[in-house]
Order: structure tokens, then C-alpha cells, then sequence
């Protein structure tokens, strides 16, 4: 039972590794902003008005969000609820008390499902303090070049913060992948041999083997 434990523990913890390697593979390789329509949507809320546009891609995803007290929207505002285009756990949703505006973006990474992500907030501007310009926070950033997106341009950055549901389900897939793929076959192996009524260990056919250990192999 502990051997099965401790396989089952280094597997688990190979698939989490794996896992950020994933994320950051995705970091670094996948343009978020190539050749997709810009998904984006407004809404007026006690706070103000809150403007949210986001960019996605199989393993990526990039939304930008600004809260500002007060305001209206203008005529003919359209598009997807913001709440809908932001992920609970960036709290985007939720403004910064101290800010007037608040503006704030997320780039999240991993396959099949998010798992890490980082923020920039952004020219903030506070009631204390004018505006403020924080940058990244959960991540690091590389001297790759940028990612650009008409005139601004976006730093490649390794993502730190863990999305917990979507590091859970990675690293139990990941997990499972390698144990099919370094212990799969000798399972099967084993278990066919089993079925057929030979050793275990080298094959060896015990229909009329008599002893307690295989006289080929010598195991029990």
C-alpha cells in the first residue's frame, strides 16, 4: 500500500511540473492576438461603468479591464456582459476602493485548462496619489520580444499565480499520461502473463511447474 502511495505521489508531483512547463511553454510561444476578433463588453454598475475587451486562444487568454466611478456609456454601447469575460478568479470583477479608475489586465496560460496566470495593473488612478503605474505582479517578466497588439506592446512574462481548478485538473491529467506511458506497458505486460499462467517476472510458462518460485527466473 505505501509503494502505491509513493508512486501515486511521484507521478501526481511529475504531472505539476509538467504542468508549469506547460503554462510556460504557452507563455512564450502563443501570440494571443493573432488573427482573432477582440471579444468585449460594458455595463453600468454601482460603482461606474466597466469597460472589459479580451483576446483568446487555445492555451491563452488576455483581458483587459477598467472600472470608473461615475460616467455613463455612450449611446449604442454593445457586446457580452463584462462579468462574462473576465474569470472569477482574476477579481476583476471587483474594483479597488481607493481608485477612481481602475484599469487592470490579465494573461492567463496552460493546457487543455488555464492554470496560471499574472496581472498588470495598470495607471490606477488613486484618490491618494494621482496616478499610479504598478506593472506585473505574478510573474516574470523575459527579454523575449513583446507581444503587440496595434501601438502598445506587452512583455512576454512566465506566469506565477496558480489557477487552482485548472492546475488540479492538468496535474492529474499529466499525472495519469505518464504513468500509462512509463508503467502502462509493463502493467499489461503483467497482466497478460497472469491470464496465460506464466511468471511475471521472465515469462517463463508454470503450467507444470510445481514450486514456489520460478525455475527459470528464481522469483516467487
Amino acid at each position: 500500500m505505501r509503494r502505491i502511495l509513493w508512486t501515486c505521489a511521484l507521478f501526481l508531483a511529475l504531472g505539476a511540473l509538467l504542468n508549469v512547463i506547460v503554462a510556460w511553454g504557452c507563455a512564450l510561444s502563443i501570440d494571443v492576438f493573432e488573427g482573432l476578433k477582440i471579444e468585449q463588453g460594458s455595463a453600468i454598475t454601482p460603482e461606474g461603468t466597466w469597460y472589459v475587451y479580451r483576446y483568446q486562444r487555445r492555451g491563452a487568454v488576455w483581458f483587459d479591464s477598467t472600472h470608473t466611478q461615475g460616467g455613463e456609456l455612450p449611446e449604442g454601447a454593445s457586446g457580452a456582459p463584462p462579468a462574462t469575460l473576465v474569470h472569477g478568479w482574476s477579481g476583476f470583477a471587483t474594483p479597488t476602493p481607493s481608485a477612481i479608475v481602475d484599469m487592470r489586465t490579465g494573461d492567463a496560460r496552460g493546457w487543455p485548462a488555464l492554470s496560471l496566470w499574472y496581472e498588470v495593473r495598470r495607471q490606477s488612478y488613486m484618490t491618494e496619489g494621482g496616478w499610479l503605474e504598478q506593472g506585473i505582479r505574478g510573474g516574470i517578466e523575459t527579454p523575449l520580444a513583446p507581444w503587440t497588439l496595434g501601438n502598445r506592446s506587452f512583455p512576454r512574462v512566465m506566469p506565477l499565480r496558480p489557477i487552482w481548478t485548472g492546475c488540479a485538473a492538468n496535474t492529474a491529467l499529466y499525472g495519469v499520461v505518464l504513468w500509462l506511458v512509463v508503467r502502462g506497458p509493463r502493467t499489461v505486460r503483467r497482466y497478460d502473463r497472469r491470464r496465460r499462467g506464466r511468471c511475471l517476472s521472465c515469462g517463463y510458462d508454470l503450467g507444470h511447474v510445481k514450486h514456489d518460485v520460478c525455475p527459470e527466473c528464481g522469483t516467487a
